[in-house]
Order: structure tokens, then sequence, then C-alpha cells
């Protein structure tokens, strides 16, 4: 499996070559359209995601380092999703400290 896999070049390609059954994972439709073209063998199935529930870019303090953040909201990434060909099934809303984040479950369209 190669999530993110983007154009699939070149993690995607070389696992293909090897011989092996790959899976690659990613949001946006013009890499999976991408990695298609390159990579034929690349199939697309199943994703559950874990996303930002409101906008937000920032900095915060992360496992004692500052680590930026830039996420959308959840109506954003429903959107996103079907334009990856990537339906989703349901999605959760998880409250963490004041905020939260969504749960999404899409599959392959």
């Amino acid at each position: 499996m190669d999530l993110g896999c983007g154009a699939g070049i070149p993690a995607t390609r070389e696992l293909a070559d090897h011989g092996l059954r790959v899976l690659g994972v990613d949001s946006s439709a013009v890499q999976i359209r991408r990695a298609h073209q390159l990579v034929p063998a690349a199939r697309f199935v199943y994703l559950l995601v874990i996303v930002g529930a409101s906008r937000w870019t920032g900095t915060e303090q992360y496992l004692g380092a500052d680590m930026f953040w830039d996420h959308a909201d959840t109506a954003t990434y429903l959107r996103w999703l079907p334009e990856a060909r990537l339906m989703p099934i349901w999605d959760r809303y998880i409250p963490e400290g004041g905020g939260g984040h969504t749960l999404i479950l899409a599959r392959a369209t």
C-alpha cells in the first residue's frame, strides 16, 4: 500500500515493477488520473481518514516541537473526495479538547 501515492512515481511504480500487487491511495483527482496512466497496475479501494473539522492554519507544539498545521473543514473534504473518485460513505465528528476532528470513510467509485 502506498498512502499518499500522488502520481505513483517512484514508489508505486517500483512496487509494481517488482511484481507486487499495489494499492495506491491519494485524495487528489489529478494525481489519481496520473497514477492510472503512469502505473496501470495501481488500484484504489476504501479510504479511512481523519481530517480537521474546521478550517485552520497555524503552528502548535507537538511532541515538544513547533508543528505547522493547515487543513480544510469537513464540508470541503467531503466535496474533494468525490473529485478524487472516492465516495464518502459516512463521516463522524470526534471531539478533542476545545475542538475536534472528522473521521471519514470513503470508497473508490
